[in-house]
């Protein structure tokens, strides 16, 4: 059984294994979830990739003039 203690600041380090077997690296984000029966669901937080729609804006091509 994997363990892991919190920090004073409330942080926890999730041990190699747990990170290995949610298939989650640094910088990304877990989300703890609370079943019915009340037990805690520890699952990596995905995005749908719809949801990102527009949050880059296009990169707009110069305007080019013709020659003369």
């Amino acid at each position: 059984m994997a363990t892991a203690s919190i920090t004073s600041k409330g942080r926890i380090t999730l041990p190699k294994k747990i990170r290995e077997r949610l298939g989650v690296a640094e910088g990304d984000r877990i989300a703890f979830r609370e079943s019915p029966d009340g037990t805690i669901v520890i699952e990596p937080e995905t995005l749908a990739l719809l949801s990102l729609r527009g949050c880059v804006r296009p990169r707009r091509r110069p305007s080019t003039t013709p020659q003369a």
